[in-house]
């Protein structure tokens, strides 16, 4: 019968996914074009309908996707994916998302990221989630002329830690508890401005469990409310030398190649030292440059050695060759461009040709002799 549950909740999912929010976003997109003007202007109250009806779409969109989201948690199916991030652009983008809510609010919002705060291994997609409904949460329970802040910053126990914190009406035990419950919502007169479907903190919680996180929130009637939301130690991500203490290149005895290796790694090490440092990517371009012509260079002695002497999977590393050089030409684009992401993408792809050199150099000792 639990079998049987389970498949008929994953059917409902899926037909919600389709049925639900494809034409949603018709609804969506249409009510865009028309509030644009695209195809003529509109009078004033069709602008206002043309107004609701896109923001009751997304508003409901919103909600059929927390939904979702909190079914396939649920069921075990929600699927990370994980990327190395820079904090302090993750907190910018989400404060940046909320502005005009506390703006329209009287509702004075604050951030702060910790100098020197290193990358973290998460979703980015999930950890802006999990913040923005924190952060959407602390704006709706406060009332005008109060305060709602986030803070990054690392612990004594080397792990991420994100407060979200406001001088709102604060909760008791008995409405906290309803709150952390499925479809739960603390009767506000705040609150019920905008209503929800109850899934804000459940869902945020599944998501930081999801990274192996904890959430905790302390509250008190007139209080206030703080969201402490922490992130295991083994997500942070040190970008140091130290980071390759336990996978430094090998010596497979070919000099061309083992100087190339050396090269790469440390270049690699620059490049992230730089990226702590925090230079503009118009700065770092030539040594980046230089970084692609090394990895291209080596990329073709790869292939030479595989196939001089005959090694297996010649196609495979073929592939992921490819893939990370055009990988390495989007992060040069984006360098070019200075856009927003691009000291989290060039970390990725730096961390990946990386662990492409230390399988190559297992595979090779194996089987070239001596």
């Amino acid at each position: 019968h639990a079998e049987v549950a389970s498949r008929a909740k994953s059917d409902l999912m899926a037909n919600m996914s389709h049925e639900l929010r494809t034409p949603l976003n018709a609804i969506i997109g249409f009510s865009g074009t028309m509030k644009e003007g695209t195809f003529g202007p509109l009078n004033e109250k069709y602008m206002e309908y043309a107004n609701d009806i896109n923001s009751s779409g997304e508003h409901l969109l919103e909600l059929i996707n927390d939904i979702l989201d909190a079914s396939a948690i649920e069921a075990g199916k929600l699927e990370l994916q994980e990327q190395t991030l820079d904090v302090g652009n993750v907190v910018e983008a989400t404060l940046h998302m909320v502005k005009e809510r506390a703006d329209a609010g009287n509702i004075r919002l604050t951030g702060n990221t910790d100098d020197g705060l290193p990358m973290l291994h998460a979703d980015r997609r999930r950890l802006i989630q999990i913040l923005l409904n924190l952060l959407s949460n602390a704006i709706k329970f406060t009332p005008p002329d109060g305060e709602v802040s986030l803070t990054a910053s690392l612990d004594g126990g080397d792990t991420h830690v994100f407060t979200v914190r406001d001088t709102g009406v604060g909760m008791d035990d008995q409405e906290l508890a309803k709150a952390m419950t499925e479809f739960g919502q603390v009767d506000s007169g705040l609150a019920r401005k905008q209503e929800g479907t109850g899934l804000g903190l459940p869902l945020t919680q599944g998501l930081v469990e999801q990274h192996g996180g904890t959430l905790e929130i302390e509250s008190g009637k007139g209080k206030g409310t703080t969201v402490i939301v922490r992130f295991p130690p083994e997500r942070v991500v040190e970008i140091s030398s130290d980071k390759f203490s336990e996978g430094a290149p090998l010596n497979i005895g070919l000099p061309e190649v083992d100087r190339e290796h050396e090269a790469i790694f440390k270049q690699v090490e620059e490049i992230f030292a730089n990226i702590t440092k925090g230079i503009s990517a118009k700065a770092m371009l030539p040594q980046f440059e230089s970084f692609i012509a090394t990895v291209k260079s080596h990329f073709d002695n790869e292939n030479r050695i595989f196939s001089q002497y005959g090694l297996p999977d010649m196609r495979s590393h073929s592939n992921e060759h490819q893939e990370l050089l055009h990988a390495l030409f989007t992060v040069r684009d984006s360098m070019e461009n200075d856009e927003e992401e691009w000291r989290e993408t060039l970390t990725n792809i730096a961390y990946s040709i990386h662990r492409h050199i230390i399988t190559y150099d297992f595979e090779v000792k194996s089987y070239i002799p001596g």
